[in-house]
This record gives C-alpha cells, structure tokens and sequence, in this order.
C-alpha cells in the first residue's frame, strides 16, 4: 500500500510540474514565479525541430508523390486517395499546385477544412494533428467524470472518433493500458529545452508508467531509411528510429526535471504506430539498453547545445551594452 501511494504521489507531481510549462504555437515559455511572487516567463526551444536539423537533416520520406485534392468532394475519397498515392502519379499538370490554387480560388461556399492540403504529405500532417487531438479530448474526458468517463468525448465528437484513435483506444484496452494524460509538456530549465509526450498511460499488469510516441501515416516506409543519422548516432533516419530519438529525448528531459519520481514509476518507452484506417496499431517497445545509449548521447548533444546558446546570448548582451555606451 506504502509502495502504491508513492507511485500515485510521484505522478501527480509530474502531472503538476507540466504545468509551469505554456505552449505558445511558436514554442514553449516556462512560468517561474520569483520571491516578490512576479511571473517571470523563460522561453524554452522546441526539441523537434533541433533534433530534425542535427540529426536527420536531409531526410525526405521516401514513396510520397503531391496528390491534386481539387477534384475529391468527399474527405473519404481524399483519405483513400492520400493512402493509395503512388510514387509515379501521372503527369506533372495533374499534380501542380497551381490547379490546387484554382480550385481553392474557385470561391466554394463551404471549402471544406483540408482543402489547403496541397501534398498527400501536408494532409497526412493534417489527419495526424486531428488523431492527437482527439486522443487529447479523450484522455480529458476520462478524468472528468469517472461516472461516465466517455460522456463529453461522446459530446464533443457524435460522429465518433477517427478510425485510428479507436484502434488506438482498443490497443490500450487489450494491452489492459490505462490512459492517464496526453501532450504531457516535460522540460529542462538547465538546458533550456522543452517539448511534449504525445500519450501517458498505465499498465495495470507491470505498475509501469508508459511513456508513448504516437506516429500516423508512413503506411510502406516507417520502417525505411533513407541514410545514417547525423552526429555519430548509431541509427538510420527511418520514421520509426526518428521517433524513438525523439521519445528518448522527451524521457530524458522528463528524468531531468523529476530525477526522484521518475525512479520510482520505472517508465517504459513505445512507439505506437498507426499507418491507415482500418488497420491495427503496432507497438514498438524501446529496450533500456538502447535507451541508456541513447541517452548518454543525447545528454552530451543537449548540454553542448545549451551551453552554445548561453555562450551566445552573454555575446549579444555585450554587444548591446557596448551599443548603449
């Protein structure tokens, strides 16, 4: 009983500690409050696009082909299109912006929402932005009413979920996962750092915290790479090894910030994958050992970073000071 109270303790203060963090569509700004009780605002860099830059720079996915969505009046068929593009899709007008931008033009009464995606790409982006929005909701609603955990989810969406949240909610549920938060912010105030873990749950079996990188699309080349990771790491740029980087980075700044709470949880790292509708999710379970060199490697690569950008900021603040005088 002493053990579980600990689990639950130390979870609600890094449930808690996420809050100082503020998302700003831009990056993220970290709320400090000083002696005299002011807010300070400290702004911390986005990990995505650092990592994206320095370790897979070059990186295209491979197989994806701009897809002219003017001509699909249904999403469905614009879903089925993006999944079924093809790599040779036909002739260079077919798949021009320009006809995209004449159709957008064409003044629709009632464009519908992802029309502006241009590329099977930007709409994949699209959908994916859609599915973590809705496991946000989801995950929200079931800490609002233990009664009816589904009721304002079920409110919210009376059409139902996209077909890849419910094959993620049933992976939970045959998993016996439990989910307790999704965009769960984690920083580092030393480095400077910070991003989002897309979903947190709780396994009932193992009493293990799970920490989850959730991916859509890539339905043939989540497994594909395109060349080495940059820096020395010892992985390929594939989708699936650039988000166990990725997932790895968000649990290490998670462990800097709550060095004490995450010993206690043990937290398991998975990459969940889901491709298309209609298709089963596929987990990716992250050993420790190659999160343990991950991480030594990561810790090096972020500390220099930071260090980079103090160093930076000091010069700045030199040169207006000798500007000034």
């Amino acid at each position: 009983m002493r053990k579980r109270l600990s689990m639950a303790r130390s979870w609600a203060r890094i449930r808690d500690g996420s809050k100082a963090v503020v998302h700003t569509g831009q990056g993220y700004m970290l709320q400090e409050q000083d002696a005299l009780g002011r807010i300070n605002y400290v702004p911390l860099r986005g990990i995505t696009r650092f990592l994206r830059d320095t370790l897979w720079p070059t990186y295209r996915p491979p197989g994806r082909v701009a897809t002219d969505v003017g001509r699909f009046a249904d999403p469905a068929e614009l879903e089925a299109a993006i999944d079924n593009a093809e790599s040779d899709a036909g002739s260079a007008e077919s798949n021009s912006s320009a006809r995209v931008n004449n159709y957008l033009k064409s003044g629709l009464p009632e464009a519908p929402r992802w029309a502006n995606a241009y590329t099977a790409r930007q709409a994949g982006m699209m959908r994916g932005r859609e599915v973590h929005e809705q496991l946000r909701d989801y995950a929200r609603s079931l800490r609002q009413d233990r009664s009816r955990p589904t009721a304002m989810f079920e409110q919210v969406y009376p059409d139902g979920p996209l077909p890849q949240v419910v094959a993620v909610i049933k992976f939970f549920q045959a998993q016996q996962w439990r989910l307790l938060w999704a965009e769960l912010p984690v920083f580092s105030r030393d480095w400077r750092f910070g991003t989002e873990i897309d979903l947190v749950g709780w396994c009932t079996i193992t009493r293990r915290l799970i920490l989850i990188e959730l991916k859509t699309g890539y339905p043939d080349s989540f497994q594909q790479a395109t060349a080495p990771m940059k820096r020395g790491f010892p992985l390929s740029d594939s989708p699936l090894y650039q988000a166990i980087v990725q997932l790895t980075t968000s649990y290490l700044l998670l462990e800097q910030q709550h060095p004490r709470h995450v010993q206690v949880l043990r937290p398991k790292l998975v990459v969940l994958h889901a491709p298309r509708a209609g298709e089963p999710v596929y987990a990716h379970k992250v050993s420790s050992r190659l999160v343990a060199q991950l991480a030594a490697r990561l810790c090096k690569l972020l500390r220099k970073e930071a260090i980079a950008r103090q160093e930076s900021r000091q010069r700045d603040k030199r040169r207006r000071r000798s500007d000034r005088l």
